[in-house]
């Protein structure tokens, strides 16, 4: 399991990067006081600057990292401008819905998705259930996927067992969610949110300056096969085709702004100017041309090296991991394992967060009306323990 020094490497640093997260998750706990269940799940508001990062955190899970690289890889530059307007298109679009979010959930006192939309159906009890059922089966699989790709991602890079990362990954998420509730989560995102987003553009910059430019890259993965940088939406064969394109962003305009990871934050910002700038705008181009953008063209580079008998690509699911190993280095993987753990962990907790707070609220208080907010804060702790076993252990088999 750890027979190789950049096993053992990798298994120290990712130690000491969990225990980092929850020394920081348990001094925004001292710092809080946290006593009620909408301070746990809610907090008291935070500023612009981690409400930037930690929604980008919570938005760019490990697709950045693998999918992003992994699908340009395989289908080309298309896919790149693909992604490019579905995130514009939803980050813009949160501009508009978020601010009147928040201001109906500090005329109403709102918890949770449910409170919204039961209220304005006159307080649907089965409505709330609804919600509450289908956020928590959505969390639940989008775990099960972060916690696939993490262990695969670090175990194909370092040799370690993934089921032991996911492990790991699954006990240091829910400590230090259960210790800091979304405060200290939403803190903790925005690290992770700059580590990945570092990582990510310091590996772009490794493989512009190894391939002598952009123009360089261009021409080399032309040249090894011309549909991975022209795209035409009628051409025979196309992954991509227009129609398909437009009603992708389409799609990502009018259901992802009703995401969890959105829609909690539009409750916990400060306010309604900061989901405008830092939230839709700030996020939006981090969201959409900074890290996919480098994260796409470094699998789209991938070709190029191949052809130059640079690097070999075994597994175009690995493509990141195999290609920056190959030419940059092991210094790289121990990156890549904190960009690929940060990318996802940040994800999960967010997950563990809203599923939570909605079975909480719009199944627990609603059935039991006379609860205390103290026990609603500790019901919403276990729901985060069940959702992350599940996942872990649905990941793991």
């Amino acid at each position: 399991m750890f027979k190789t020094p950049l096993a053992i490497t990798t298994l120290i640093v990712f130690l000491a990067y969990g225990v980092l997260m929850m020394f920081i998750s348990y001094r925004s706990s001292r710092q809080q006081q946290i006593k009620t269940g909408k301070q746990f799940f809610l907090g008291n508001g935070v500023s612009p600057f981690v409400l930037m990062f930690s929604t980008l955190a919570a938005l760019c899970s490990t697709w950045v990292v693998m999918g992003c690289t992994t699908t340009t890889f395989t289908t080309g530059w298309q896919w790149i401008a693909l992604v490019v307007l579905y995130q514009q298109s939803f980050s813009l679009a949160a501009g508009y819905l978020g601010p009147r979010i928040w201001k109906l959930r500090q005329a109403y006192d709102y918890a949770s998705h449910g409170d919204l939309v039961a209220h304005y159906y006159d307080n649907s009890s089965v409505l709330r259930y609804l919600i509450a059922f289908s956020y928590f089966m959505l969390c639940v699989f989008h775990t099960l996927g972060q916690l696939s790709a993490m262990g695969l991602a670090v175990g194909t890079a370092t040799g370690i067992n993934p089921k032991v990362i996911i492990v790991l990954i699954a006990a240091f998420v829910v400590i230090y969610s259960f210790v800091g509730g979304y405060r200290g989560t939403a803190l903790i995102d925005t690290i992770q949110g700059m580590i990945f987003t570092f990582v990510i553009f310091g590996g772009f910059l490794v493989v512009l300056y190894k391939i002598g430019g952009p123009a360089n890259l261009f021409s080399e993965v032309f040249a090894v096969d011309p549909k991975l940088v022209i795209y035409n939406g009628n051409m025979e064969g196309t992954r991509w085709p227009l129609v398909t394109a437009l009603s992708f962003c389409f799609i990502g305009a009018v259901g992802g702004i009703t995401t969890p990871s959105f829609w909690l934050r539009y409750y916990t910002a400060s306010k309604p100017q900061d989901i405008i700038d830092r939230m839709s705008i700030r996020t939006g181009i981090l969201a959409s041309i900074v890290v996919p953008l480098t994260s796409g063209l470094i699998g789209l580079s991938a070709h190029a090296f191949v052809a130059r008998g640079a690097a070999v690509i075994d597994n175009p699911s690995t493509v990141f991991q195999s290609l920056m190993s190959q030419i940059g280095g092991n210094y790289w993987v121990l990156l890549l394992v904190l960009a690929c753990i940060a990318a996802g962990m940040s994800t999960v907790a967010s997950n563990m967060n809203m599923s939570a707070l909605t079975v909480t609220y719009d199944i627990v208080h609603v059935a039991k009306k006379d609860i205390s907010e103290e026990k609603l804060k500790n019901v919403g702790r276990v729901v985060m323990m069940i959702l992350v076993i599940i996942g872990a252990i649905l990941a793991m088999y």
